[in-house]
Formats: structure tokens, sequence, C-alpha cells
């Protein structure tokens, strides 16, 4: 066989291996979301999964924590949930109006608690909004409008409805709305489960006053 032939032969070779590998590389994120999806348990519509940082988890669910959570700590330390489903058992969606509604997280001293805004496609980005407005938080929930029962309470819409304050609404994305709700600090009722995630209501446009 000549020079030519065998060099071409062996670039043919290199370029089908390199495009399954390419191929290979780029499903793995999805086979990977998609056992992160599914090794999680949900509470309350929240998707949730204490098995960060653990040297006892596995090669598949190590891989599927780092790339769906990459640097993400230990359940003592931090809990991250997404919301998926309103508190019918249905997924969220861009034309929704909701309205989030939760105790006060049980936190240790100096605890945080937060509830982010995200565009639901990954790496999900934050939702641009003129407020410049990306989560409810410890920081900023005194804002919110008192409830006569002492929980908090905030609408999570892409569209502000009418009638509502800016600071009772945490802006959504209009497509893929997927809020993430972190503790850090917990104390072991959220860790355990036993405190109930925040309650995602889906509401008319008339009750969001």
């Amino acid at each position: 066989m000549k020079a030519s032939n065998i060099a071409n032969s062996l670039t043919v070779i290199f370029i089908f291996s390199l495009a399954g590998f390419v191929a290979a590389g780029a499903a793995a994120p999805i086979w990977l979301k998609v056992y992160w999806l599914l090794d999680g348990e949900d509470n309350n519509g929240w998707l949730m999964n204490t098995s960060y940082g653990r040297s006892d988890n596995g090669i598949l669910r190590n891989a599927s924590n780092a790339n769906m959570a990459m640097g993400a700590h230990l359940a003592e330390h931090a809990i991250y949930t997404l919301g998926l489903k309103d508190s019918d058992g249905n997924t969220l969606t861009g034309e929704g109006i909701y309205r989030i509604t939760l105790n006060k997280p049980p936190l240790k001293e100096h605890g945080f608690w937060s509830i982010t805004s995200y565009d639901g496609d990954f790496p999900l980005p934050l939702v641009d909004n003129a407020l410049d407005k990306y989560a409810i938080n410890s920081g900023n929930q005194q804002q919110l409008t008192p409830r006569d029962d002492g929980r908090l309470s905030f609408i999570y819409s892409a569209k502000k409805p009418e009638g509502t304050k800016d600071e009772d609404w945490l802006p959504a994305h209009d497509k893929n709305p997927l809020p993430i709700f972190r503790a850090y600090n917990p104390q072991p009722p959220i860790v355990d489960g036993s405190w109930e995630m925040p309650t995602i209501e889906r509401i008319n446009q008339g009750e969001a006053q």
C-alpha cells in the first residue's frame, strides 16, 4: 500500500474516532443529568439531593454530582433544591403565575437561605430583568408584605401581575422557569427532609394582589 493511501486511511480513522469521542462527550452531560434527576428525592415539588461531596457515593453518582454541581458542599453545610413542580404536581411554565410560600427555614447560627431565579436550560443563567432582582433571601425577606400567619410569601412569574409590589415579586424566566432554594448552615429538619420545602402554588391573575 502506498504511503499516501496509508496516510489517507489513518486520517479517516482519526476523524471517525474524534467524532465518536466528541459525540460521547456531548452525550455524557445528558445521561449524567438524567441520573442526577432520578437520584434526587421530591419534597413538595422540589428536587432534593443530599449526596454531594461524600466519599461513599460511587463513581456514577460522583460523576453526576460533579457534572451538575461542581464544588457543592456536604448536606450538613448546605442544601440545594430545584423547584420543578407546583402544588398540583404540574411542571412550572413560563406562562404561569405562582405564589411561593414558606415557613422561615430553620438555620444554625450564621445560616443563610435564598430562592434564586434561573433559566432552566443548562448552564442555568440568571434571569435578566429590569429590576436587577434575582433572589428572595435572608437579606431582603423583610421587604416582603407581612402575612398574618408569619410565613413568607411572594409572586414568581415572568411578568409582574397588575397590583403586585416590586418587593413581592421575583421575576421568572418566560420559557423555562427554575427557582433554586439554598440553605447554608441548615438545621437537621432541612437536611433530613422533615421541614417542608416552600409551596409553589399556581394562581390566577386576580389572586396575585
